[in-house]
C-alpha cells in the first residue's frame, strides 16, 4: 500500500497562466468518517465479538467494536468510544465487568491508554 494516488484533471487555463512543465500545488480534501485507534493488544474477543475495556468513573467497562482497519500495532475500531476514553491495554485478561480499576498513565502525559494494575491475584 502507498500514499499515492494517480488522478487525472482538467484545469482551466485562461490566459495560459499556467506554462508547460509549470509546477504546482494540489489539494485534494477526502471526506469520511473518523475512527479511534487503540492498541492491538487492547482489542479482546468473545463470542459475541471483538471489545474492548474502557475506564469509567473507576470501574472496567465492556465496549464491543468492530475492526475497522489494523495497521502497524494500532487498530481503526468502530464502537461506542468518544476521543479521551481512558482504553486499558495491559492486565486486560483478568478484568471483569463493572471491576474497580486504578489506572496507571501507558505510555506517557497526554494518552488515554492505561494498565490495570494487578489486583487480588488478577494479571
Amino acid at each position: 500500500m502507498t500514499r499515492s494516488l494517480r488522478v487525472q484533471a482538467r484545469i482551466p487555463n485562461p490566459g495560459e497562466v499556467i506554462r508547460p512543465g509549470t509546477s504546482f500545488d494540489v489539494r485534494l480534501s477526502f471526506v469520511g468518517k473518523s475512527y479511534p485507534s487503540v492498541r492491538e493488544v487492547a482489542v479482546l474477543w468473545s463470542s459475541d465479538g471483538a471489545y474492548v475495556w474502557r475506564v469509567a468513573d473507576g470501574k472496567a467497562e465492556k465496549v464491543f467494536v468492530k475492526m475497522v482497519r489494523r495497521n502497524e500495532g494500532r487498530v481503526l475500531v468502530d464502537g461506542r468510544l468518544a476521543a479521551g476514553d481512558m482504553i486499558v491495554v495491559e492486565g486486560v485478561q483478568g478484568l471483569r465487568e463493572g471491576q474497580a480499576v486504578e489506572a496507571t498513565p501507558y505510555g506517557g502525559e497526554g494518552t488515554s491508554e492505561a494498565t490495570a494494575p494487578k489486583q487480588d491475584g488478577i494479571t
